[in-house]
């Protein structure tokens, strides 16, 4: 009894501990973009295609790419994670880039530096968060002075709490 009631315990501790949700990145505008995101910089473009997002970002000069703000209600560590790949035969293989922002606070940059063609590899952007913040918007883009093409299929925004 009491193994079972302790294992019940941690289980529940280790669920209650970290709060994801699943981002949808599938569902687009006309235009492309994922609904609930807007694109920001010049020269990008986003598409559906073959059950992923494609991100690509043809100018050198400006960066490009989409964000979104999500509300939030509490303090804690806040978790973007990507699963991105190149595409096939791909010619654009630049840095994206994933970064959090609260206010005028940035927290980690995740890049995608290395990946080959139809490998997913996964990229995280996190921010501890410890006074009463109501959004943090998420940024993905490509890299300034670089061009890059990206598939997308999985998003998940997470919160653990934070001890002071």
């Amino acid at each position: 009894m009491k193994k079972s009631l302790l294992g019940f315990l941690m289980l529940f501790a280790g669920i209650a501990a970290v709060q994801a949700e699943p981002v949808n990145m599938i569902d687009t505008y006309a235009s492309g973009i994922p609904k609930g995101w807007e694109a920001f910089g010049k020269g990008g473009s986003c598409r559906y295609e073959n059950g992923l997002l494609r991100m690509t970002d043809n100018e050198m000069k400006f960066e490009w790419g989409i964000r979104k703000v999500f509300p939030i209600s509490q303090p804690g560590r806040y978790t973007f994670t990507l699963e991105v790949a190149l595409p096939e035969n791909c010619a654009n293989a630049g840095r994206m880039k994933l970064m959090l922002m609260a206010g005028n606070r940035v927290g980690s940059i995740g890049y995608l530096n290395q990946a080959r063609p139809g490998e997913f590899v996964k990229i995280s952007s996190t921010m501890e968060l410890f006074d009463k913040t109501s959004k943090i918007t998420v940024y993905i883009s490509g890299s300034f002075n670089e061009t890059g093409d990206y598939y997308i299929r999985k998003a998940d925004f997470s919160r653990a709490p934070v001890k002071r």
